[in-house]
């Protein structure tokens, strides 16, 4: 699907490998990464990129794919400690791009301290003239286009103006008695999404599977 779409890069790959992380690669050849969640690569597919899930290491020392699933810290200090240690993994050992993937879950209830770490952390990181805030894309830019830190002014363009505008009204699609993970025929559920586009007639979910194995993938 990716590589018919012309999807430049996928980041959804989880791996244990952190110590050193593992770089952005390509499907080009057999993937050495591990596929810890099935649907795998299991083919090439040349001209993707995956841009991969390194393993955190959280307070309790136990491994964690997004911040938000990592030991929840108790304070701010706490927190801090979270996020300036992975980076650290990354920044003092081979540079391997730092993805900081997390829901806002990680915000609720009593977690207003961990945005004034997250916050406290990226004043941080501006400070550091070889460190920047980026996006996943902007960053594989950089890998397919390696450049020295003395040459990288006006390298990532911030000025996005040319971006297609959100619309004013997005429509709102309501499924009902729905039955894909988690739910299921005896617990069925609702969901919901905005799309500026036409609502499709079924609830879009991904190929079963066992269906993307009888067909090769």
């Amino acid at each position: 699907m990716a590589q018919r779409n012309s999807f430049l890069y996928d980041s959804s790959y989880a791996t244990p490998f952190n110590d050193p992380p593992f770089w952005p690669y390509t499907f080009d050849y057999q993937v050495t990464a591990g596929c810890a969640i099935e649907p795998c690569v299991r083919k090439s597919l040349p001209g993707v990129w995956e841009i991969p899930l390194v393993d955190w290491i959280d307070t309790n020392n136990t491994l964690c794919e997004n911040v938000d699933s990592c030991y929840f810290p108790l304070d701010k200090q706490e927190a801090l400690d979270l996020l300036e240690s992975n980076f650290a993994r990354h920044y003092l050992t081979n540079r391997a791009p730092f993805p900081i993937n997390l829901r806002a879950r990680w915000f609720y209830n009593d977690g207003y301290h961990n945005l004034e770490a997250l916050q406290e952390f990226l004043d941080s990181l501006a400070t550091k003239k070889d460190v920047w805030i980026v996006t996943y894309a902007q960053a594989l830019n950089w890998v397919m286009n390696p450049t020295r830190v003395a040459n990288m002014n006006g390298f990532f363009n911030c000025d996005f103006s040319s971006r297609q505008p959100l619309c004013v009204q997005p429509n709102v699609c309501g499924y009902y008695n729905i039955t894909h993970a988690p739910n299921d025929a005896d617990h069925q559920g609702d969901r919901f999404f905005m799309t500026c586009n036409t609502c499709p007639v079924e609830y879009p979910w991904v190929i079963p599977l066992e269906e993307l194995r009888r067909r090769g993938f």
